[in-house]
């Protein structure tokens, strides 16, 4: 069964904010920030950040920028993974991401069957499935819009809105086997085109008027190439070191008799999930956890004395004998054994 997935910060230059509900929960992101469903990310003039998720995906946001996690679900996973070493995604996952404006490259491992990664912009949506790639939405002053995108590796489908903004996209449809519709933006290619856009009082997009003619995918300027696979290279850098965990097994269930309550989970990173069935990751180095936990119980009360278990010998005499008689005593029964000290580790 699906489940929320993990995402995060894995390198931050410069200003970069995180808002939720419209409101700016944190006025500056850090490494190993957690970025929670339907929060949006915001870099200022200068400032950058590399987001990575428990799939293995990451993507690099640069100045001047607007990204919206819309959803990112994953099915459960059974090892930890280190997000340098693998090529495929751990589970199938769904994610849904939109790029307000700005400028995003990113890489997605291959994946699995049914699985999709999209990327919402004002101007249309692209279906992402192992692949390197770029996305620029540049809004101007002027009313008009400047729109990119380029396939450094692999293949993305581009499918234009209909009109009515980032709210209103028409994604393509793109699984994990290689199906895709819409336009297909081969490696090496892209779409280069401008569009007319409306804004509203605070400077965000809320129309868009396609171009006449419909747009056709171009080989790629040597510039948008460099430029998509220098990033890359700066993404693979700054998550080196990420490493995501699956949720924690149960713990063992305490023997009779024990009151006690086992310690919470912990494990390396700021911004681990907590609570149990939840994944667990960082980018600075290996996560680990471990639980322990002490079980203890009201006093027994104290045992009887322990009877002898050596013959004694005593000698009786009367008027008319003397005889020696050996007593030799029971064995006792076995005592009943404590309740041990219970201490659980998963690790």
């Amino acid at each position: 069964m699906a489940q929320t997935g993990l995402v995060l910060v894995a390198r931050v230059a410069g200003t970069v904010t995180l808002t939720e509900n419209g409101v700016v929960t944190k006025a500056q992101l850090k490494q190993d920030d957690q970025i929670p469903q339907k929060a949006k990310v915001t870099t200022l003039k200068g400032a950058s950040a590399v987001l990575v998720f428990s799939s293995g995906a990451s993507v690099q946001l640069a100045e001047d920028s607007e990204l919206v996690l819309d959803e990112f679900l994953q099915d459960p996973f059974a090892a930890t993974i280190k997000v340098a070493e693998i090529e495929d995604e751990p589970s199938k996952s769904k994610t849904t991401l939109t790029l307000a404006r700005g400028e995003l490259v990113g890489h997605v491992k291959k994946l699995k069957k049914d699985a999709t990664f999209t990327i919402n912009t004002p101007v249309g949506a692209a279906g992402i499935r192992g692949t390197t790639f770029r996305i620029v939405f540049r809004p101007a002053a002027n009313g008009q819009a400047f729109f990119t995108l380029t396939t450094a590796t692999g293949l993305v489908a581009f499918t234009p809105s209909s009109g009515g903004g980032a709210n209103n996209p028409a994604a393509p449809t793109v699984t994990g086997t290689g199906t895709t519709t819409g336009l297909q933006v081969a490696q090496g290619q892209e779409v280069v085109f401008d569009v007319t856009v409306t804004t509203n009082a605070t400077g965000q997009v809320v129309a868009v008027a396609q171009p006449v003619a419909p747009p056709v995918t171009t080989t790629a300027t040597v510039s948008n190439m460099q430029t998509a696979s220098a990033v890359a290279v700066e993404i693979a850098v700054a998550v080196q070191n990420a490493v995501f965990s699956p949720p924690a097994a149960p713990a063992p269930a305490a023997a009779p008799g024990g009151t006690g309550t086992p310690a919470p989970t912990t494990g390396t990173g700021d911004a681990s999930t907590p609570g149990a069935g939840t994944t667990t990751g960082s980018t600075t180095g290996s996560t680990t956890g471990s639980t322990t936990g002490t079980t203890s119980g009201s006093t027994p009360p104290a045992a009887a004395p322990t009877p002898p278990t050596t013959p004694t010998t005593t000698t009786v005499t009367t008027p008319n004998s003397t005889a020696t008689v050996t007593v030799t005593p029971p064995t006792p029964a076995p005592q009943p054994a404590q309740p041990p000290r219970i201490t659980t580790n998963p690790n």
